[in-house]
C-alpha cells in the first residue's frame, strides 16, 4: 500500500516540476542570470525532469536507484521552494516576481511541501528495507 502512495506522491511531484518550469518560464527566470538563455534554461530544465522521471521510474519497478535518486529529486525540490519563498520575501511589497529569483514561487511552494512528504515516505521505506 505504501508504495501506491509513494508511486502517487511521486507522480505528482514530477507533475509540479514540469509545471513549474512552465511558470518559471512564464516569468522569465532565466533573465536572472543575463548569460543565460532560454534555449540554455530548457537544456537544463529538459536534464532534471528527465532525471525526475527516471527516479519515478526507478520508484514504480522497486528499484534501489530509484529511491536514492528519489532522494536527490525531493532534496532538490525542497531546495528549490526554499529558493523561490527566499526570493519572494526579498521582492517585498513590489510583488514583481517577473525576472526575479521570485520567479516559480507558487509551485516552488507545492515543491517544497510535496518535496518534504516524499522524503518522509523514501526514508521510511529505506528504513524499512
Amino acid at each position: 500500500m505504501e508504495q501506491i502512495v509513494l508511486i502517487i506522491l511521486f507522480f505528482f511531484l514530477l507533475l509540479l516540476g514540469i509545471f513549474h518550469i512552465f511558470e518559471e518560464i512564464a516569468m522569465k527566470a532565466h533573465e536572472i542570470i543575463p548569460s543565460v538563455s532560454l534555449t540554455k534554461y530548457l537544456i537544463v530544465a529538459s536534464v532534471i525532469v528527465s532525471v525526475q522521471t527516471t527516479a519515478f521510474l526507478g520508484i514504480a519497478l522497486d528499484m534501489l536507484f530509484g529511491y536514492i535518486l528519489g532522494i536527490v529529486v525531493a532534496v532538490f525540490a525542497i531546495l528549490n521552494g526554499i529558493v523561490h519563498t527566499v526570493g519572494y520575501l526579498k521582492v517585498g511589497k513590489e510583488k514583481k516576481l517577473s525576472g526575479t529569483l521570485a520567479a516559480g514561487f507558487y509551485t516552488g511552494l507545492l515543491l517544497l511541501v510535496f518535496g518534504t512528504i516524499i522524503l518522509v515516505f523514501l526514508s521510511l521505506h529505506l528504513a524499512g528495507l
